[in-house]
């Protein structure tokens, strides 16, 4: 009898929960490891597909200090500007202390020079905006075209706005650090859901009436039963993005998919060939 090469032999057992079933076997552990990180790559993307829509992520989360800086009491002096295709045309310097740094523009050679000695402070520049935070590596943000905090009247707005900046020149770093981030968490959350639920499995071979006998056979099931709900949540997860609902919908399938060989097969193989004779 032929037997079907990795990987059509795998997406031929998981569309069934009795191909599942039957076809546990097939596999061998790097087989399963290609499977795992497989279908955490499918639960990743939705994630990086998310965070590629959005338009501005808080740099707060990356220089919580620093944007403290920039409070209601000295962001009058950014409306004084002009702004121009980008670019911020000062009248005249401004310089600007509270206890958590310096915010200052227009400042001449000798001044920046003394300002780039401090641990932490946010500089304006013609063209760009300059951010150090204590014990961190100084930040330079591009403006873009459509560059402007004039008329803004609250922090927020300016943190906002900068926000957006910086996420326009840092995207492509972002997005992957966060993708890096949230799948290395989901592929720890997958691991555990399929050791523990195989490890529930290969508790059976005690029992006579279960034909499952090794641990990998436990594995090899679970992964199998895990595809389609897998599949199921990650289409779902591109058109409503959510974490916790994305998870839910996979382990929630992952039961359905158990129940349903239980009651087609109890574990044990001898049911299935009975019912292949029966239809035969």
């Amino acid at each position: 009898m032929k037997t079907d090469l990795f990987p059509i032999n795998y997406f031929k057992s998981v569309w069934s929960p009795i191909q599942a079933f039957k076809n546990r076997h097939q596999l061998n552990w790097f087989h399963l490891v290609i499977v795992l990180l497989f279908l955490n790559g499918l639960m990743t993307i939705p994630v990086t597909m998310n965070y590629t829509k959005l338009d501005s992520i808080s740099f707060e989360r990356f220089y919580p200090n620093a944007v403290k800086i920039i409070d209601n009491t000295n962001i009058n002096a950014l409306g004084d500007i002009d702004y121009q295709n980008g670019e911020m045309l000062f009248k005249e310097p401004f310089i600007s202390e509270n206890e958590f740094g310096i915010m200052a523009g227009g400042l001449s050679l000798d001044d920046k020079e003394n300002l780039l000695e401090k641990d932490q402070y946010i500089l304006f520049e013609p063209n760009q905006l300059i951010i150090k935070e204590s014990n961190m590596a100084e930040a330079s943000i591009l403006y873009t075209k459509d560059f402007s905090l004039q008329g803004f009247t609250q922090a927020e707005e300016v943190v906002n706005e900068i926000s957006r900046q910086w996420f326009k020149q840092n995207k492509i770093f972002i997005v992957m650090i966060f993708s890096v981030m949230i799948s290395a968490f989901l592929f720890v959350i997958v691991l555990f859901l399929t050791l523990g639920s195989a490890f529930f499995l290969y508790l059976t071979k005690k029992s006579s009436l279960s034909s499952i006998k090794t641990f990998k056979e436990s594995v090899n099931l679970i992964l199998n039963l895990l595809t389609l709900p897998t599949i199921i949540a990650m289409i779902f997860s591109l058109f409503h993005f959510d974490i916790t609902l994305m998870l839910s919908i996979q382990t929630l399938g992952l039961v359905l998919m158990l129940i349903i060989v239980y009651y087609k097969t109890k574990l044990n193989d001898n049911n299935i060939l009975n019912t292949e004779q029966m239809i035969l």
